[in-house]
């Protein structure tokens, strides 16, 4: 029995399909992040003024602090609805937070006015709430928090 010589045409499709399979493994493990496999706890708060009322926008942001043992690659963040409530994402599908310790920052703005010339609007709460170094805001998130864990209170 003779065996079949390949030709070009069969060495090419072989290694064209070695490529894609390669290809294909390389992006699975691409496009997945690091932390994603990590707990998540869902973390959701209220932003209100010391007067009880809520904040009407912005977006809360919890950065992981290492010097307290918190090594995730994730910075959490949510945006602050009308009512002055929000809902953290570590990435845009992915909910929740993973169980550490962060400092937590708040940006809240006045919405872009084009037909001002300031390119930095105006605050609605103290900038100092913007800054890690200056926000005074910490918490450690955890597994079966208890109401009102996540919420903060700001002042103009």
């Amino acid at each position: 029995m003779q065996a079949k010589r390949r030709t070009k045409a069969d060495w090419a499709s072989t290694v064209a399909a070695v490529v894609c399979a390669i290809s294909a493994c390389l992006f699975w493990i691409g496009c997945r992040q690091p932390g994603d496999e990590g707990n998540r706890v869902p973390v959701v708060g209220k932003v209100t003024f010391r007067d009880s009322k809520p904040l009407p926008r912005g977006t809360v942001i919890f950065s992981p602090d290492g010097a307290k043992g918190n090594t995730s690659l994730h910075e959490p963040r949510g945006v602050i609805d009308g009512e002055g409530n929000y809902k953290l994402k570590s990435t845009p599908s992915l909910e929740g937070a993973s169980p550490g310790w962060y400092i937590v920052t708040i940006i809240s703005q006045e919405p872009y006015d084009e037909s001002k010339s300031s390119w930095d609007p105006p605050w609605l709460i103290n900038r100092k709430y913007g800054s890690r170094q200056t926000s005074g805001l910490a918490v450690e998130v955890v597994d079966k928090a208890e109401p009102g864990r996540y919420d903060f209170q700001v002042t103009k």
